[in-house]
């Protein structure tokens, strides 16, 4: 699990600036839960 929060991570700290990038981070992090 460790390993796939370093992916939408590093892709957050890279797209800050975009908001469409924070939601979809922020999905992925439900979808994390969710499994």
């Amino acid at each position: 699990l460790k390993s796939c929060l370093t992916i939408p991570m590093k892709i957050g700290e890279r797209e800050l600036t975009i908001p469409v990038d924070v939601s979809w981070s922020a999905r992925s992090w439900g979808e994390m839960e969710e499994l």
